[in-house]
């Protein structure tokens, strides 16, 4: 089974009022973007054999459809 882990600039991914983070699927959403959740994101998926990291990816900005 794996767990799954979301970082932004190096520290842990906590879920708030606008940020969700799924560590049973992987699922990082965000219900409303702010300022504070601009930065640099990266996934940790671990399991028993060990732990991949996805390619970091910068948010910078958010835009409404």
């Amino acid at each position: 089974m794996y767990r799954y882990e979301w970082k932004k600039n190096g520290a842990v991914v906590r879920n708030s009022q606008y940020v969700s983070v799924d560590e049973l699927t992987g699922n990082l959403r965000f219900v409303r973007m702010m300022n504070e959740d601009y930065g640099t994101y990266q996934c940790f998926a671990t399991n028993d054999l060990g732990t991949s990291l996805s390619k970091p990816f910068k948010v910078k900005e958010s835009s409404e459809s």
